[in-house]
């Protein structure tokens, strides 16, 4: 989860019980679920966010909100060695490595966010991220076309 208050605490409860008694191995949040999720956001963002989502959407053919932060994990259900398939250390680490585990089959539920604006601190997020992370994004797209098969 994001530590600048655009996540509402109040989800990790629900998204527990989803993991403990409905035995899925991730539950990530969706900021598409709901019309007005992110309307306390700059519109800059929003449209840079929509566009993100649509390229990856189509590049990886998933529907996922995988560039979202705000993730459980049942580390009982998911293979430690799993985590190491995305070698990314920067922002698109949360891309790469939601795509290996939809690819792994790993059972993934999605449930609605609503984001508040941010409260603390300023995005460290620069231009150079966003230009990278779309040029990672080809790389993962064009590795998954030569390896189709994760080993």
């Amino acid at each position: 989860m994001d530590a600048d208050g655009t996540h509402n605490p109040r989800l990790i409860n629900h998204m527990l019980k989803l993991i403990l008694n409905k035995n899925f191995s991730i539950v990530s949040t969706n900021r598409f679920f709901l019309k007005d999720s992110m309307k306390q956001w700059p519109l800059f963002r929003i449209l840079l966010t929509k566009l993100r989502y649509y390229v990856v959407s189509v590049l990886l053919n998933t529907k996922l909100d995988s560039s979202g932060g705000f993730r459980a994990y049942n580390l009982k259900k998911i293979n430690h060695k799993d985590f190491f398939l995305s070698k990314n250390n920067s922002y698109f680490f949360l891309i790469e490595s939601l795509f290996y585990f939809e690819k792994l089959n790993y059972k993934i539920k999605e449930i609605p966010i609503i984001l508040n604006s941010r409260t603390y601190e300023k995005s460290k997020m620069k231009l150079k991220h966003i230009f990278f992370s779309f040029v990672d994004l080809f790389i993962l797209k064009i590795k998954n076309i030569i390896y189709p098969n994760i080993n």
